[in-house]
């Protein structure tokens, strides 16, 4: 997950986004990320994929100086990811459609 913010870190500057970070409620620094040992039993590759898609979305649609904090939850049996932006998000019509199978959809 680190090398897709680190991927994206060039947009995030260029629209003077705020990115922080916060781990099990409390702020914490992008170094203090590096340093934890989170264990997952997952696809790398695919873990990688759904995070640089959940990442892109916030920096793309989000409006220049807007914020994205970035949330980790550790939990003795499971983890939790989430994302907060300040992006307009998506119309109702557009949530509803959301999973559907088809072709990518221009928001």
């Amino acid at each position: 997950m680190l090398g897709c913010i680190s991927w994206l870190h060039v947009n995030i500057e260029r629209r003077k986004i705020n990115l922080s970070y916060q781990f099990n409620g409390k702020d914490v620094l992008f170094d203090d990320l590096l340093e934890m040992k989170i264990i997952l039993d997952v696809d790398r590759k695919r873990l990688k994929q759904i995070f640089l898609n959940l990442l892109s979305n916030p920096v793309k649609y989000n409006r220049d100086e807007g914020s994205i904090i970035i949330s980790f939850d550790s939990f003795s049996e499971s983890s939790k990811f989430s994302i907060k932006d300040t992006g307009k998000g998506l119309s109702e019509d557009n949530i509803k459609r959301l999973f559907e199978s088809s072709r990518r959809r221009a928001w």
